[in-house]
């Protein structure tokens, strides 16, 4: 047992049970549990628990969330005997169905032979002090890392007779019609028994786990699943994971970025799985994500919906039906809202209207959706129903849907999907690989791809036929692309989500050119279409020959500089040509590398350069004041395209007095796409360059560029603007 150093004890008092000692706050109530307890274990008020909890708790109608709290049971004698030898409060992983998030740890003092469950919020500190620790980070590990295999079942059924009544069993994935309850606490198998013959219910909501339940499930093991199973009861499995970002709970919640809400939504739906295989519950089976109620606005909503989207991709990638509980005016209508557009729905609603009315019709869906048996109503909240002599506070459903029951059945075959699919995948040289499909849908005759700054502003970058399979590439660079799948009159058939690119950095020429100084630039862009910071690093062989801070990058990209030193620089000088291959490395501020193979090129200036200025137009910028030809009289110097449609260009390089030197080719560049405009110098230019001094000839680039709307029938012409520059030209 670890002291803490420098933790002052004051306002707390000490708890002891069976030989452990806890220093917990002044404030916190003490229960002590027996056999026959009725005291209710559950984790969202400051509280310590002594003892086995009961099995027919007393809990409150509809507790969630977690705070600062500790249960100290006795251990089971298998988990005790596993560890011996072990010393005090070790962290432990047990089969149950509680373990999610970072937000419970179990330990196990198998000294005085005691299973504690601690919990918290916003506090862990509390938990620190009360257990005497610095860290609960192995408890952790080992208890939020734990994916149990799934359960071998055994025959409840035949083994208890008397847990069973003369309803027919209840099977995995079955369509329920009638009345059923959730509790805050799964009910003994003798309370159950008692309401089985009883009451008017035949199906119960069971709490499997989540970042936010707040009840401790007592009961809920594989044997109790098996047998109320085998009893008739049609069960509801119920994961209560982080909440929306503004809650009625004040829970613990999710991002309100939609990118990070959706991989918390996977991970909630993986975890959701693994605590109901621990529990026997297999595939075919539905889990309802509670979605408690919350004020809807543009950015919360966006989360909300990113979060059970995936929650209802990651169920059916795991051969599970997913629903959701929610307010109907809030989570439900929601989801309502999305109906007819390529948002990802749940199997199943799972509505919490308190209309008193025991139907699954609800005016805040309409009759035409979730109409095949894919409905449950909460109709009814916050009573205390007693048959049997054994009273339960719950709240009431009706359902007309899909419930669980133990093992498992085949997963429904996947539906068409509703809408088109994108898949976006950026490559380190700049361009981007496109993949639409539909699989399924017939009549497609096309697919044509939008790109844009925003999912509300799209133009069409690309089109390919339905029958393509290789993916479309483009070298243009927009935050968000979606697709639309085209008829054979050319009408939208359905058009998909918005998706972007990763973040990823794209290095737009295989050569750099270094000065006479070590001091070299490389055309880079952050793929995402959104500023960034880059750091570049040379490497060579297996040594690091350069690196420079990281320099900020605009979201139509730019030039990264970073010079070498005197070792690479004698390297290059002795290389073949002056022409020395390197491994570039950049890396963004979030970490995401890119490595390439650069072709490093020696040049020589002298003297004091000519003056130079960028230039720009509405929509190209010219990005260096330095074009570098070769000797086969051909020159080269990067440009940007800083508009949302193709920038089409022709460029003139003239002397400061207007006499032509070079010509340029005429290259389309994608949205966003830095290209080295290319250039073949005149007789008399490249006469003039040879004669420069230093090396260097004063010049003007004037670039044109003729903007190019795409479209199903082809491209048109939307615009002019003309870029100037002074630069300077160098020959290599």
């Amino acid at each position: 047992m670890l002291i803490l150093p420098g933790v002052a004890l004051a306002r707390t008092k000490t708890v002891a049970y069976r030989g452990l000692r806890l220093s917990v706050p002044q404030g916190w109530p003490v229960f002590h549990l027996g056999r026959n307890s009725r005291v209710c274990v559950r984790f969202n008020r400051h509280a310590v628990y002594l003892g086995q909890p009961g099995a027919d708790e007393l809990c409150p109608l509809a507790p969630i969330g977690r705070t600062e709290a500790i249960l100290v049971a006795p251990a089971p004698a298998a988990a005790a005997g596993a560890l011996a030898g072990r010393g005090v409060l070790t962290p432990v992983s047990t089969a149950g169905a509680a373990l999610n998030g970072g937000s419970m740890a179990r330990l196990l003092d198998r000294s005085r032979r005691l299973l504690v469950t601690v919990t918290w919020n916003r506090h862990r500190d509390t938990i620190l002090r009360a257990l005497h620790l610095r860290s609960l980070r192995p408890a952790l590990r080992a208890t939020n890392g734990h994916r149990p295999k799934p359960v071998r079942l055994r025959n409840l059924a035949a083994e208890r007779p008397h847990l069973t009544s003369a309803s027919t069993p209840a099977t995995p994935g079955e369509v329920f019609n009638g009345l059923g309850f959730d509790t805050c606490m799964a009910p003994s198998t003798t309370a159950l028994s008692a309401w089985a013959t009883t009451s008017p219910f035949a199906a119960v909501g069971i709490y499997i786990g989540g970042a936010d339940m707040a009840c401790a499930q007592a009961n809920l093991n594989p044997a109790w699943v098996s047998a109320e199973s085998a009893a008739g009861w049609h069960l509801i499995p119920t994961y209560v994971g982080l909440q929306a970002p503004v809650n009625s709970c004040n829970c613990a919640a999710f991002s309100a970025t939609p990118a990070v809400a959706a991989t918390q939504g996977t991970a909630a739906a993986q975890d959701a799985v693994a605590q109901a295989q621990a529990l026997g519950i297999g595939t075919g089976n539905p889990i309802y994500f509670d979605m408690e109620a919350y004020t809807p606005s543009p950015t919360t909503t966006a989360a909300v919906l990113a979060f059970l989207a995936a929650w209802t991709q990651q169920l059916h990638t795991s051969g599970y039906l997913a629903g959701v509980y929610s307010s109907g005016a809030s989570g439900i209508n929601d989801l309502v809202s999305q109906v007819g557009t390529p948002y990802l729905e749940p199997d199943d609603l799972w509505i919490a209207d308190w209309n008193n009315q025991q139907t699954v019709s609800d005016p805040y869906v309409p009759p035409t959706v979730w109409a095949n048996s894919q409905r449950l109503h909460q109709y009814l909240g916050a009573q205390t129903e007693n048959y049997g002599g054994v009273a339960i506070n719950l709240d009431s459903d009706y359902l007309d849907g899909p419930t669980a029951a133990a093992g498992s059945a085949a997963p429904p075959p996947p539906p068409i999907p509703p809408a088109p699919s994108l898949t976006v995948t950026a490559h380190a040289d700049g361009s981007v690989a496109l993949s639409p499909q539909w699989q399924g849908e017939p009549g497609i005759l096309q697919y044509q791809i939008l790109g844009g700054s925003s999912p509300t502003a799209m133009n069409v970058v690309a089109t390919a036929p339905a029958t393509q399979t290789a993916p479309v590439v483009v070298r243009a660079i927009y935050p968000y692309f979606e697709v639309q799948a085209l008829g054979a009159g050319g009408q939208v058939l359905g058009t998909s989500a918005p998706a972007s690119a990763q973040s990823l950095v794209a290095l737009f020429d295989a050569n750099a050119f270094v000065s006479p100084r070590g001091k070299l630039g490389v055309p880079v862009a952050c793929m995402n279409g959104t500023p960034c910071k880059v750091q570049a690093s040379i490497y060579r062989g297996s040594g690091r020959f350069a690196s420079a801070a990281p320099e900020s990058v605009s979201r139509h990209g730019g030039i990264v500089h970073i010079a070498v030193g005197p070792q690479l620089r004698r390297a290059l000088l002795n290389a073949a040509n002056h022409e020395l291959p390197v491994r570039l490395s950049l890396v963004n501020g979030t970490g995401v590398k890119t490595k390439a193979t650069v072709n490093l090129i020696a040049y020589n200036a002298t003297g004091q350069p000519p003056r130079t200025s960028p230039g720009a137009s509405a929509d190209l910028q010219i990005l260096a004041t330095t074009g570098f030809v070769s000797n086969g009289w051909v020159g080269e110097i990067p440009v940007v395209c800083t508009a949302n449609v193709s920038c089409k260009t022709a460029m003139r390089v003239t002397t400061r007095s207007g006499q032509l030197i070079a010509l340029g080719r005429t290259p389309t560049l994608g949205a966003g796409e830095i290209a080295e405009l290319h250039f073949q110098m005149t007789r008399r230019g490249n006469t003039l360059l040879r004669a420069g001094k230093g090396n260097q000839l004063a010049a003007r680039v004037i670039v044109k560029t003729s903007l190019v709307q795409q479209a199903s029938s082809g491209a048109t012409p939307v615009g002019i603007e003309v870029a100037k520059a002074l630069v300077t030209l160098t020959s290599y």
